[in-house]
């Protein structure tokens, strides 16, 4: 088997190589793991209608994260099909490569970060980067919280990546003798034919899937388990991948209901604040559209900048003479920034934002 994976540093030998890695001392780190639970801050978030709680580190452990980050996972080159938390690359670079195809494979792993088992990450580290025994485990303790990976840390991803490394090798390498693609974006694997492909085939690829998925504790989630052939709708992480990128009509059909409640607020004199909260929602849906290859985005800029620019001129200025209020430049900057379509409304108001701005940044600043 080719090994397709490489770590450019030199092996953590013993634990004072990696305290020195880490700008640290054994003391510190002990502290740091008695006390873990105290710096992973749970951040709630709603996918798809569904609450799903995922972690941010903060503090010391923190920048102990960065440290390993920067100095270990910088040094890695992983395969090219694996997709997710490399730089530069996302999950639309991860569409493209499966454009046109004839069939399509899909599997998604079910709850995948806490199925990252920290001996498995221990592992991890001491067989494909021939760290010691001790540092691997000290590392693996340090990025997971009662022994499993969670989602959202700044190793989440990079960690999940190491996994199954030598299984998607072998993997990735029978699926292109079979003339197919293969790539993972995180928890979801994808595989692509431009020409048909015999059920056997199919199977033993799906069969390896498993075999790969088990023997790191994961889970494949079954109703998400897909083989897409020609006459069927082929979607891959909700991107229609046709002759040309195109996102689907759900999204599009969400940007109009969006637009249509903005519209209403405005109408209806709503807070200037949700107005603008609605606003950069939209344009977050819209950026999302244009990486997906719609045509309208411009269009749909459009329509948000001139309903925005409806909001009552006499409230608009209120809430721009907030600004005064703002002690910290950050802060500052912030509502600032928030504040800005409002300029839409006409140029007086636009002036009176940026002189206010000025203003306020002076005061701070002296």
């Amino acid at each position: 088997m080719h090994k397709n994976w490489n770590y450019s540093n030199k092996p953590l030998a013993n634990l004072e190589s990696l305290f020195k890695m880490l700008e640290t001392n054994e003391e510190r780190l002990t502290y740091l793991l008695k006390n873990k639970r105290k710096y992973f801050k749970t951040v709630p978030v709603i996918r798809k209608g569904k609450k799903r709680t995922t972690y941010k580190v903060v503090g010391e452990l923190l920048k102990v994260h960065e440290l390993i980050k920067q100095r270990i996972f910088s040094k890695i080159s992983l395969p090219e099909y694996i997709t997710g938390g490399r730089k530069g690359v996302s999950y639309i670079d991860d569409c493209k490569s499966h454009l046109n195809k004839s069939i399509i494979i899909q599997e998604d792993m079910k709850d995948f970060f806490p199925s990252i088992k920290e001996d498995l990450i221990a592992k991890a580290f001491q067989y494909y980067m021939n760290f010691s025994p001790e540092v691997s485990l000290l590392i693996a303790n340090l990025s997971t919280l009662e022994g499993s990976l969670v989602q959202g840390t700044k190793l989440s991803t990079d960690i999940a990546n190491l996994i199954f490394l030598e299984e998607e090798a072998l993997l990735s390498e029978e699926v292109r003798k079979l003339g197919g693609i293969y790539t993972r974006y995180v928890d979801d694997i994808t595989i692509s034919f431009e020409s048909e492909v015999n059920n056997d085939d199919i199977s033993k690829i799906k069969l390896m899937i498993l075999s790969m998925a088990l023997k790191s504790g994961v889970r494949l989630n079954r109703k998400k388990s897909r083989v897409l052939r020609n006459g069927q709708s082929k979607i891959v992480h909700g991107v229609k991948v046709i002759k040309e990128l195109r996102p689907t009509q759900k999204r599009k059909d969400n940007i109009r209901v969006c637009l249509f409640n903005l519209k209403k607020k405005v109408i209806e004199k709503e807070s200037v604040m949700d107005v603008l909260t609605l606003y950069f929602k939209i344009r977050g849906l819209i950026n999302t559209l244009k990486q997906q290859g719609d045509k309208n985005h411009a269009e749909y800029i459009k329509q948000a900048n001139q309903l925005v620019a409806g909001v009552d001129k006499k409230e608009a200025i209120k809430s721009i003479r907030k600004m005064r209020k703002v002690k910290d430049i950050r802060k500052l900057r912030s509502l600032y920034s928030k504040l800005k379509p409002l300029g839409y409304t006409s140029k007086s108001v636009s002036a009176i934002l940026d002189v206010e701005y000025k203003t306020c940044k002076c005061k701070i600043n002296n």
